[in-house]
């Protein structure tokens, strides 16, 4: 049997990687409180860390005031 993949919503990832600083929680602690697995969370923090994490409502107000 395959694995299911999951899709998280930005706003997720966003709250996600704000807590986990925070807390200083190891990447595998935060990972398994949410369910997820620690590459994608390692991923994620690297945007967040990068001020690449933005909501879809961000990302659809950047595009509307770039038009």
């Amino acid at each position: 049997m395959g694995r299911k993949i999951t899709y998280f919503s930005d706003k997720f990832k966003i709250e996600v990687t704000e807590k986990a600083p925070k807390n200083r929680a190891k990447e595998t602690e935060v990972a398994a409180k949410y369910n997820i697995f620690p590459s994608s969370f390692s991923e994620w923090m690297e945007l967040f860390l990068e001020g690449k994490h933005e909501t879809g409502e961000q990302k659809a107000l950047m595009k509307k005031m770039k038009d």
